[in-house]
């Protein structure tokens, strides 16, 4: 909240509880201007209301939405005088990033020093239609007109003609364009030279593992062309041939393979393997400000590509989605790139310090304060590239950049493979013997559980840290590979796990703190991020990116003020709506 010139909280004149906007206006330029500066969502509607009321012979005052150039986008004024009068305000925002909602007079004229009106219950709400795969491009909120990008046959895409933002300047885009997509790269391995076990294949730790086909030490599930894989007596193209199925059985989805038992190949026989492995990439599509359209071809990587950034002057349409071995391009692998995750506002952020206001007091005055982090492997760090990249490590250092003068000491009671009942047995040890002031939770490995398991486990870990004074923030996990996910719908689903349901209706009846990091992750497929990007280890553990999110939601718990009385408040933990 901001203001130009004279404007300030008063007394004088309040129309409900204790306090109004005074606009007082100044002479030189007969101008007094409140207004509240927010981030603006694309294609979000935005409706505001005031109460104002202005004394007779002050000018004529508006609710308006601005620009931050100050030019006005929608008003509404009022000559109505000595009595309050109740305004209001629509906006849809086409692509704006940031909006003002002003309180001031409808007529800028000098001499005018000493003029008033009053404000009194200004509300904003943003109204944001959720978004649906069927949208295409008109997700992006810097297309204007076509430019839809479809399949032409093969590794080809067609982008329509149409319009588009570049940076403030509208682009036409004549005519068609056909890009022609490279495919995937794919490497050949030849005479693999490994010994085998007689574990029966399975899935990503059972078998031997071909070396082209590893995250970094498990199996990585689609690398592997079936087709190619072949286990020879000897080197060579023209070595005899190992019989699959007598002598050798697989796993070829997750690239494991190992001897039959009954078969020629023995513990300690050589055996030499030809397969050929894939990587998968992610492409940009966007358009210059001359109206060319391009593609830029990202890095190759097995687990977790990114996308290229557009170049300067250039606006990006889309994503590509390249899987392993890709020879086909559909509507599947196209991601319109679509605004960013809306962040919650201030009111709910002042809701989430509400849950921890000890901890935020004790933050404040520069006190010691505990966090300690209560989870599976990805509280352990995952695959992220350090320590200071994963979550625990990345909140605690975050917080003590903001708060300098407090001694925060940082614990991670992550144990890999464990879940919330596994762990509970040794809850004193781990988690009470260090009295800690804060909890952070996080248990991908729950989400199979029952709504009974997940209340009696988090009630008795909650009730328990609360008996020692803490307070705790549950977070709900990231994703994993869709064919681990309820009702696998791929990479553009909703959230379909119960346990994340469970977790929010905990948090709600027990007013324990939730960052909801799951709906980032379902909402990734609208930054063009096929989720399946960020796990770095391709099943379940999330990279430095993925990390990343589960910080930013943290972080809301410390970015607004503690509301007063927090303690003796009542807050509503509102559903996705």
């Amino acid at each position: 909240q901001k203001s130009w010139g004279p404007a300030k909280r008063s007394q004088e004149r309040v129309r409900t509880g204790k306090w109004a906007i005074k606009e007082e206006l100044e002479n030189k330029h007969g101008l007094s201007v409140w207004y509240l500066e927010f981030a603006a969502h694309p294609n979000a509607v935005y409706k505001a209301s005031a109460w104002v009321y202005v004394p007779a012979g002050s000018p004529d005052a508006q609710l308006t939405f601005g620009h931050t150039n100050w030019k006005t986008a929608v008003a509404n004024p009022t000559k109505i005088k000595d009595e309050w009068v109740e305004l209001k305000v629509t906006f849809r925002n086409p692509s704006e990033k940031r909006l003002r909602l002003q309180l001031f007079q409808a007529n800028q004229k000098p001499g005018m020093g000493g003029k008033t009106m009053y404000w009194d219950d200004v509300t904003l709400e943003r109204d944001l239609p959720p978004p649906k795969p069927g949208q295409g491009m008109r997700l992006n909120p810097y297309v204007k007109a076509g430019l839809d990008v479809v399949p032409a046959g093969g590794m080809k895409l067609k982008v329509m003609p149409g319009e588009v933002d570049v940076d403030g300047k509208m682009v036409k885009v004549t005519k068609e364009t056909v890009l022609e997509i490279r495919p995937p790269r794919v490497i050949q391995i030849r005479d693999e030279k490994r010994r085998l076990t007689d574990e029966v294949p399975r899935r990503y730790n059972k078998g031997t593992t071909l070396l082209g086909c590893r995250s970094h030490s498990i199996g990585l599930a689609g690398t592997l062309n079936p087709a190619s894989l072949v286990l020879k007596v000897g080197p060579g193209p023209d070595a005899e041939r190992f019989e699959e199925g007598k002598d050798w059985r697989a796993d070829k989805l997750w690239g494991q393979v190992g001897r039959i038992p009954e078969g020629r190949i023995k513990a300690d026989t050589d055996v030499f393997i030809d397969y050929d492995y894939g990587f998968i990439r992610l492409d940009t599509i966007a358009v210059r400000d001359d109206g060319k359209v391009y593609v830029s071809h990202g890095f190759e990587h097995k687990m977790a590509p990114e996308a290229p950034r557009a170049d300067m002057q250039s606006r990006a349409l889309c994503s590509v989605f390249l899987p392993y071995h890709c020879q086909t391009l559909t509507e599947n692998e196209i991601y319109p790139l679509g605004p960013a995750f809306p962040e919650p506002g201030q009111v709910a952020c002042e809701a989430k310090a509400a849950l921890i206001p000890k901890t935020r007091a004790k933050l404040a005055a520069g006190e010691e304060l505990t966090i300690l982090y209560w989870g599976d492997s990805v509280t352990c760090g995952g695959d992220a590239t350090s320590q200071a990249k994963a979550f625990p490590l990345g909140l605690t250092n975050w917080l003590r950049v903001k708060y300098p003068e407090a001694r925060i000491r940082h614990i991670n009671a992550g144990t890999g493979g464990w879940n919330s009942k596994s762990k509970l047995p040794l809850f004193e040890e781990q988690v009470i013997a260090h009295k800690p002031d804060l909890v952070v939770i996080e248990f991908v490995n729950d989400m199979g559980m029952s709504r009974e398991m997940i209340f009696a486990n988090y009630e008795n870990a909650v009730g328990r840290i609360r008996a020692i004074g803490g307070e705790v923030i549950v977070l709900t996990p990231h994703f994993v590979r869709p064919d681990w996910m309820p009702d696998n719908k791929g990479m553009r689903t909703p959230e379909t796990r119960g346990a994340v349901t469970y977790l929010r209706e905990f948090c709600a009846k027990n007013k324990v703190g939730l960052a909801d990091t799951s709906r980032r992750w379902e909402y990734l497929w609208v930054e063009g991020l096929p989720y399946m990007t960020l796990l770095y280890n391709g099943i379940n553990h999330p990279d430095d990116r993925g990390h990343a999110l589960f910080v930013n939601d943290l972080k809301l718990f410390f970015t607004a003020p503690v509301p007063q009385s927090a303690a003796q408040r009542e807050f509503d933990m509102p559903d996705q709506e």
